[in-house]
């Protein structure tokens, strides 16, 4: 008989690993407006879903092995758990990274235009910079 318990504990552990690796793309991206196709298609699902058969692959062989007096969906649910949940666990510390680490290059970037727009405004000589097309005045 499949453990309920675990039965529970592999969607929940499944469903986080697929939230943390679709929303961390936004997290590289953050201060851009939320766009839910555009989030999930960079997210690029095709590596999430190849993880998760060579998990379920690894957990079937797993499965096989003579251990204990657990039955064979058991332990192949609890292998296929335990791998998710260390998927999950690097996949969330990576994209916080990435966060932050994005995150204090804003900060920078913001801190060094105030500094930049101070010095302009005290010696009176106010410079406009854009980036990327200019615009032609006529």
């Amino acid at each position: 008989m499949i453990s309920r318990k675990l039965l529970t504990i592999n969607i929940i552990v499944l469903t986080l690993l697929i939230v943390a690796h679709t929303l961390g793309n936004y997290l590289i991206i953050y201060p851009m407006r939320f766009d839910f196709w555009e989030v999930v298609e960079g997210s690029k699902p095709q590596y999430l879903l190849f993880a998760l058969a060579f998990f379920a692959l690894v957990s079937w062989l797993i499965s096989h092995l003579k251990i204990k007096d657990f039955s064979s969906k058991n332990k192949f649910l609890l292998v296929f758990t335990i791998l998710c949940s260390l998927l999950f666990l690097y996949v969330g510390y990576y994209n916080l990274s990435i966060f932050f680490q994005t995150q204090k290059a804003i900060t920078k970037s913001e801190n060094e235009y105030i500094e930049q727009a101070k010095k302009d405004i005290k010696n009176d000589s106010i410079v406009f910079k854009s980036y990327g097309f200019t615009l032609i005045h006529l």
